[in-house]
């Protein structure tokens, strides 16, 4: 029988131990008997990450202590590495986590000196103090492991910074392995490279600056990954690899690169066609840059580019099948999270609760959750503290809104972001809307406090919801003409029944660069015929609050003589409405995975969320199926409005 504590006992240091990959590790190595001393830069961060990790992990508090670290300072180091030796006694194995990436992208002729030192005394300086003070104080057959990344094997244009101090941490990685060999002849230091692909933390989310002001990008699983297994590698994969090279099953290994990318490979261009096309210089170097990206990160067949009212629209031929289960981004959205005395429409109250239905989306392979600062719905502010108190935010990015019932001035903008991030635990907002419009205010002083808090880093971006298209269009001329950071996503009201924004909202969302994401995608149950005799606190009982609403939207006489006729249609396919309305969502809609869209699928039962995400995943409709609910939107789609 395998020995559940294989690190019983054994005393490793952990860099960039707060969040993300290090974190992770802390928390692997933990549970299998270790001591650990975490380094981070942020004290306030690793206090966080200890009071996480002993409320979830019995008897840790003898077993963990930290250490506020700047890895680019050697005394910082030092006092880090030292101080465990004083705590614990000489260290078994060390695991070089702390990273920085690139701030933008830019090929090496215009990349800025600055940005490079700053990349390389993070993580070249940085795990050069780490392994001079480690190799001082481990043990005769210790372990040292250092991150280094798939560029070291595959550097990619426009990353000069983070591809060369990566290549370093190779070589310092290869010199100290041949070093401890001859510190301890009969039982040597061992030192081995980790090299990871795309992980999904905090670091590869964060947005990059495009060359002369073009903009920022920020990367997603959908963006054209050039590794077999098509999704980001989760924190605790590449933990486990870690913690392999730092025990005893690796003991014949040292100075080895280990790839734990996904199959990462190089890219291949056959073709590339560009049509006789005028573009002004940002966009036509925006252009390069994105086939530069593309070029280093997957192989295609064929890349064709298009002008259309003066954007470019990228259309590509992949030549490798995508192993993406669900056609569109998922999100999880929390709305049904909250206090169930107050809200009997509430699902998931308890810890244990808000656990075992996070813990399905997050099993199947998806990692964003969606909530609000008024969730639930008759009992606000209830459901990001309990997201937070299960500490959602160390495996999910968390998009939440702003608290419109206080109206969006700049001071409670300002004030609700400060709010979201305390409740949900976390450092930064993944997406933080404007949740409905506030048109009792104007709305420019909410788009400064907006910049502000992307500036500080508590957004990671921002988008806006149930606004009218002109509405979207006044914002972003807003933020261009101020030098505001714009938004980049649009979450509305969106099914086979509700797409009156195709006509009116997509084209300014496609012009402008912005994703969709889509709540309510089956209609709220309306065609699986829920309407017709409401469960009490159900979305269709017209005695809660909920109910009201979305009786209000879709209990009409020409909405339900349409549904009815379309579940006629599901029936001879052996099809379930709730299932047909979905999978038309996820397959057969306007939405489309290249542009970012997505799709928001909540559930009142862990079950029922399996079988949401089983359906999303089933794929297409058969044709008659397609037919019957897009006659639904023909016969009544003036009903119901996009927007509020």
């Amino acid at each position: 029988m395998a020995n559940p504590y294989p690190f019983q006992d054994k005393v490793i240091v952990v860099s960039g131990a707060s969040r993300g990959t290090g974190l992770a590790l802390s928390r692997y190595l933990l549970v299998r008997g270790a001591k650990v001393s975490m380094a981070a830069t942020s004290e306030e961060n690793l206090k966080k990450a200890i009071a996480g990790i002993e409320q979830d992990i019995p008897d840790v508090k003898e077993r963990v202590i930290y250490f506020p670290t700047d890895v680019r300072n050697p005394d910082d180091v030092k006092a880090w590495i030292e101080g465990t030796v004083a705590k614990w006694g000489e260290l078994d194995g060390a695991a070089n986590v702390a990273a920085k990436m690139n701030k933008s992208i830019h090929p090496i002729e215009d990349l800025e000196l600055e940005e490079l030192k700053e990349v390389l005394d993070v993580n070249v300086i940085g795990t050069f103090n780490s392994i001079k003070y480690e190799m001082k104080n481990i043990k005769p057959g210790g372990s040292i492991v250092n991150c280094g990344s798939q560029q070291v094997k595959y550097a990619s244009g426009n990353m000069g910074a983070y591809a060369a101090s990566k290549n370093a941490i190779r070589g310092l990685s290869q010199s100290a392995a041949y070093e401890g060999g001859a510190k301890y002849p009969k039982n040597p230091i061992r030192v081995n490279l980790l090299c990871p692909g795309c992980i999904d933390t905090d670091m590869i989310r964060q947005p990059l600056h495009l060359p002369n002001g073009a903009g920022t990008w920020t990367m997603t699983e959908g963006d054209h990954l050039t590794s077999i297994i098509k999704r980001y590698s989760k924190p605790e994969e590449i933990a486990a690899s870690i913690a392999f090279l730092l025990g005893d099953e690796s003991r014949f290994m040292t100075k080895q690169e280990i790839y734990v990318d996904g199959g990462w490979m190089e890219a291949n261009y056959e073709t590339a066609r560009l049509g006789e096309v005028s573009l002004d210089e940002s966009k036509l170097q925006k252009l390069v840059l994105t086939l530069s990206v593309i070029g280093n990160s997957t192989s295609w067949q064929i890349c064709n580019i298009q002008v259309l009212e003066q954007d470019i629209y990228f259309q590509a031929q992949d030549m490798m099948t995508s192993t993406g289960k669900s056609p569109l981004k998922l999100i999880l959205g929390a709305a049904n999270v909250g206090d169930k005395e107050a809200d009997p429409w509430a699902r998931y109250d308890t810890p244990d609760e808000v656990k075992a239905f996070i813990n399905v989306f997050a099993k199947r392979g998806y990692t964003q959750l969606d909530t609000a600062a008024v969730y639930s719905p008759q009992a606000p502010y209830s459901s990001e503290p309990r997201l937070g108190t299960v500490n959602a935010g160390e495996r999910f990015s968390i998009d939440t809104k702003a608290d419109f019932m206080k109206g969006h001035t700049k001071e409670h903008i300002a004030h609700d972001i400060d709010n979201s991030l305390k409740h949900l635990k976390i450092n930064q907002i993944n997406v933080y809307y404007l949740h409905v419009p506030d048109r009792n205010n104007p709305v420019e002083p909410a788009l400064e406090a907006l910049n502000t808090a992307y500036k500080d880093g508590k957004i990671k971006t921002w988008g806006i919801s149930n606004f009218r298209a002109d509405e979207v269009q006044e914002v972003i001329d807003i933020c261009e003409k101020r030098g505001f950071v714009k938004p980049s996503v649009y979450q509305g009201h969106y099914n086979a029944l509700v797409r009156a924004g195709e006509k009116e909202l997509f084209p300014v969302l496609r012009k402008n660069g912005m994703a969709f994401y889509a709540y309510s995608p089956a209609a709220g149950g309306l065609f699986s015929g829920s309407h017709k005799n409401p469960a009490p606190n159900g979305r269709f009982d017209p005695a809660h609050k909920s109910g009201s609403i979305t009786n209000s939207l879709y209990i009409k006489p020409s909405v339900l003589g349409a549904v009815d006729k379309a579940i006629e249609v599901f029936a001879k396919h052996n099809i379930g409405g709730h299932a047909a309305a979905l999978r038309w969502t996820a397959h057969h809609s306007i939405l489309d995975k290249k542009y970012g869209d997505g799709l928001i699928i909540g559930a009142s039962s862990p079950q029922q969320l399996e079988n949401n995400v089983d359906t999303v995943e089933e794929g297409p409709l058969p044709e008659e199926v397609v037919a019957a609910l897009n006659a639904v939107y023909e016969e009544a789609g003036n009903e119901v409005s996009y927007h509020m």
